[in-house]
């Protein structure tokens, strides 16, 4: 079986799943992909730019498989191209926080997924919160609409949508395990993005009120930043700097993985997860994490299972973060490994050889 695999922000968590989807599956996946930067042109553009890389390859395949930032509609419009189709939602607009941005962003962008969404003969999400948010969402923006507004096709959506988690490579975090890695001192790992959306002035603060206590801690400050961040990581790099064991980015895909195995505990204050890629990877490499009792959290990491994991408020975080070595996680551990692309494989192998032209 042969699958062009359509990316148009190729890099984190979609370049991850789309290289480890080529290199787990044993069908032949050809990935066309373009820059992770400048979404909103991705979201209108990269129909097009595909378009016409697909007319002029005149390649024959049995499914075209795209991400949510694709404008499907577009796309098939222009090939006139029969091939089946599915669409895979690393997120959706409609749940995505807009940060300030103007206030009818969201309902344009997410008609985009919406549309999508009906010309895709298949759809995917990523996690249980995902599909909510998706469904919940298209169904208000709908009721908002003066007439003619497409009823039944949201009913038809669900028909055609199933939950297919993120596969995940736990045999390469394995290979770079780091022995031995614990201290007196706890080093608490911030692996993120520099991002409004993933929270980092509660996250920062809390460290900050902790070290003004007198607490110990090491801290490691990873995640992709671009020249335009929240301004409060100027700002601990001066005020916690006594605790700074890293700073910055790391390209090494190896050498971020060393620094979740001598983590000792990850707190998450996101206010945007549709997933948890880098909370499935601390879990793995036992470094604690605690998470916020909303998203996708307490659905991909079982909080039924360990509600000592997870907080509700920020007074609450702090405390657990001060008392986190109280609490095993090693069920978690346990749990996540259902995301092990060796548990994943033949599940996305038999959802896809369904739509097989």
């Amino acid at each position: 079986m042969k699958i062009l695999l359509l990316e148009p922000f190729y890099g984190g968590a979609h370049q991850k799943w789309a290289d480890q989807l080529k290199e787990q599956l044993s069908f032949d996946v050809e990935i066309w992909s373009l820059p992770n930067r400048f979404w909103k042109w991705r979201m209108h553009g990269a129909a097009i730019s595909f378009a016409e890389r697909f007319l002029k390859a005149k390649k024959s395949f049995d499914l075209i498989l795209a991400s949510d930032f694709l404008d499907l509609a577009q796309f098939k419009s222009l090939t006139q191209t029969k091939i089946p189709t599915a669409i895979y939602f690393h997120e959706n607009q409609f749940a995505y926080p807009n940060n300030g941005e103007a206030s009818h962003h969201d309902v344009h962008y997410s008609f985009l997924n919406f549309s999508s969404a009906i010309n895709a003969d298949q759809i995917y999400f990523n996690s249980q919160y995902n599909y909510d948010t998706f469904f919940s969402g298209a169904e208000k923006m709908l009721r908002a609409m003066p007439d003619f507004n497409q009823f039944q096709n949201h009913r038809k959506l669900t028909q055609k949508a199933s939950i297919l988690p993120l596969g995940i490579d736990f045999y390469i975090l394995e290979q770079n395990k780091v022995i031995d890695k614990k201290s007196s001192s706890p080093l608490i790992l911030w692996n993120h993005r520099w991002e409004h959306d993933k929270n980092p002035d509660e996250f920062f603060n809390i460290l900050i009120e902790l070290s003004e206590e007198g607490h110990d801690f090491q801290l490691a400050v990873l995640g992709e930043s671009n020249h335009k961040y929240p301004p409060i990581f100027d700002d601990i790099k001066s005020r916690l700097s006594a605790h700074l064991v890293h700073w910055g980015h790391v390209e090494s895909y190896a050498t971020y993985l060393q620094w979740l195995w001598k983590a000792d505990l990850c707190p998450v204050t996101s206010h945007q997860e549709f997933f948890g890629i880098s909370v499935a990877e601390s879990i793995y490499c036992e470094c604690q994490v605690l998470l916020p009792k909303r998203l996708s959290y307490p659905n991909t990491f079982a909080h039924e299972l360990n509600p000592q994991a997870f907080y509700n408020e920020k007074d609450e975080l702090k405390e657990k973060i001060r008392s986190f070595r109280n609490y095993n996680q090693s069920n978690m551990k346990e749990f996540i490994k259902r995301y092990d692309w060796k548990n994943l494989k033949s599940v996305y192998e038999g959802q896809f050889k369904k739509l097989k032209g």
